[in-house]
């Protein structure tokens, strides 16, 4: 009788002897070595791709800018700059600033931006609890810059208005800030702020009559500011013989211009803040208004002279001269501004570049006011009429040099992202490289 363990033995008995595939070492070989040349070639491909992300992003980028000193240059033309350029809290002495948008990983924020006199590099600028609504002021030396300041409110605050509660002053050259906070029940109405000279501030803010509880019309009205002379240093005094809510018409060279009585649209009074009180009335032509930020009236060092454009219409045609001899000149048609003097002969004017009128591009130029004749001194960028921007009116007969242009660094969050994609892509890869030689 045949068992169920003779059967299984006759089996196995019959059953071929395994004897592997006599190439089956060499295919191995081979599999291991395309997957290892695969995978080598993927990981060198997504190597060389951020290496090239890398190195376009450190080609683009701006190094941190680092205080600066030396000889101040005027440049022949400025750019528009990123809102990815580095910030700085001790740039130096400045030649120029102008709003910008500045740019975060969450978005972007009103900021100011500057360029150094020594450098020209361009770099955003740290103003701690500044209200950019109401812009800022640069020194005429570019060593200082003026600016409102948002803080606290002994009653309920005006958040339509910041609120605004003080005047700070940056020292671009140490980088420190003074403050100065003004008592204040709901926060200010600023009126105007400006530089009489290098080392004086002068500005005017009335009090908000309402806070966020209070109704509209207590909240958009205000009191008569008064006009307030702040020298570096020192504390800040009421300007003697100017009326609370007197309006900004002109300042430099250590005086401002403000508007006289309501009854009279054509008289101005001219105060030297080192001694105000000896004012000297002044008969100023009716005008358009001020371009940028640009004051109405330009003054030259005696005080004795000043360069406006006059008229219901901008751009228009420059006057300029001894105050009450006011004369046209020649070839300023397409003037915006005066920015300030240069000399007894020569100003400084913001105009339309070349001569057709609808060109929407800028510059600066020195003008000899007796004849007209110009030169382009400063070129702003094409679509930008310059208004923006702010020169230290020191600094507009400094040595011309060749305007630095700015990085343009990449968005990090293109360059985070491109990174994350080119790992994921990689990484796919090799996983469908690894099953398909597998397979």
């Amino acid at each position: 009788m045949t068992t169920l363990h003779d059967r299984l033995a006759d089996l196995a008995d019959e059953a071929p002897i395994g004897v592997p595939a006599p190439d089956l070492w060499d295919r191995g070989v081979r599999v291991h070595r395309v997957r290892r040349a695969g995978t080598l070639a993927i990981i060198t491909t997504a190597v060389v791709l951020l290496a090239v992300v890398a190195a376009v992003d450190w080609q683009r980028s701006a190094p941190a800018p680092a205080p600066a000193h030396g000889s101040a240059g005027l440049p022949d033309r400025v750019w528009s700059p990123s809102p990815w350029l580095p910030a700085t809290q001790q740039p130096g002495q400045l030649v120029a600033v102008s709003g910008a948008e500045q740019a975060t990983w969450t978005g972007t924020h009103p900021a100011v931006v500057g360029i150094s006199a020594s450098t020209g590099g361009y770099a955003f600028l740290d103003l701690p609890g500044a209200d950019l609504e109401h812009g800022v002021e640069l020194a005429p030396d570019g060593r200082h810059i003026a600016y409102w300041l948002t803080g606290p409110t002994t009653g309920t605050p005006n958040s339509e208005s910041g609120p605004v509660t003080g005047v700070g002053v940056y020292d671009a050259v140490t980088g420190d800030v003074t403050q100065h906070w003004i008592d204040t029940a709901h926060g200010l109405m600023p009126d105007f702020l400006t530089w009489a000279d290098a080392g004086t501030v002068v500005f005017s803010a009335g009090q908000i009559r309402g806070g966020d509880d209070a109704s509209d019309m207590d909240q958009s009205s205000s009191s008569f500011g008064t006009v307030t002379s702040w020298t570096l240093g020192g504390e800040p005094q009421p300007v003697a013989g100017v009326a609370s809510g007197a309006f900004l018409q002109g300042a430099g060279h250590g005086r401002i211009l403000v508007d006289g009585p309501s009854s009279r649209q054509d008289r101005h009074v001219l105060v030297d803040v080192s001694d105000p009180t000896r004012p000297r009335d002044l008969e100023v032509p009716r005008l358009a208004g001020a371009f940028g930020h640009m004051h109405f009236v330009a003054l030259d060092a005696t005080g004795r002279r000043i360069a406006l454009v006059p008229g219901s219409r901008n751009p228009n045609v420059v006057h300029a001269g001894v105050v009450g001899d006011l004369r046209a000149v020649p070839g300023t048609q397409r003037t915006f501004g005066v920015v300030d003097w240069i000399d007894r002969h020569s100003i400084v004017t913001l105009g339309r570049l070349g001569r057709v009128s609808v060109a929407l591009q800028a510059a600066l130029y020195r003008v000899d006011v007796s004849t007209g004749e110009s030169r382009i001194i400063v070129r702003f960028p094409v679509d930008s009429l310059g208004g923006d921007w702010q020169f230290a009116t020191d600094l507009l007969d400094a040595p011309s040099v060749a305007g630095v242009e700015p990085s343009s660094p990449m968005d990090p969050r293109a360059t985070a992202g491109l990174t994350v994609l080119v790992c994921l892509i990689a990484g796919l890869a090799l996983v469908l490289w690894r099953r398909r030689v597998r397979a």
